[in-house]
């Protein structure tokens, strides 16, 4: 489902602020991920380096690519059915948009606003709802 047009906007401005402080973002996401659900710690690997690279390239990708949606979806997709492999579980993806939320808030700062948040929840729960079902798909995929 799309999102409106004026949310996108938002949702593009927003990061573009955002980005240069990309590193932070990402760091207050991975505390908050942690802090909230300890035992998804040992799915990532001791060094973070390299997923803080890849978790702020697929946020940039993702917002980035909320105007044509149909694009976007099978990429979700195949990062869902990826997911499954390092130990996601459905269960796992609400406690990321939580902690993103939070993230995305903290470090928004004075440009954070309660539409800004609606339209971020709103577009990470439709990630994450597109990442499950991918997830879901490479299960029954499996199991066939």
């Amino acid at each position: 489902m799309p999102l409106p047009q004026e949310s996108v906007e938002r949702l593009e401005r927003s990061f573009e602020q955002l980005k240069p402080n990309g590193e932070r973002l990402v760091d207050v996401i991975y505390t908050r991920l942690f802090e909230k659900a300890p035992q998804v710690r040992a799915m990532f690997p001791d060094d973070l380096t390299e997923q803080r690279k890849k978790l702020l390239g697929a946020v940039a990708l993702a917002v980035g690519s909320l105007r044509s949606l149909d694009k976007l979806v099978p990429v979700l997709e195949e990062m869902g059915a990826r997911h499954v492999q390092y130990g996601a579980l459905d269960a796992h993806y609400p406690v990321v948009v939580d902690a993103m939320l939070d993230a995305v808030e903290e470090v928004a700062g004075p440009i954070w606003t309660p539409e800004l948040g609606a339209d971020w929840k709103t577009a990470l729960e439709l990630i994450s709802n597109t990442m499950i079902a991918g997830a879901h798909r490479s299960r029954v995929k499996a199991a066939a």
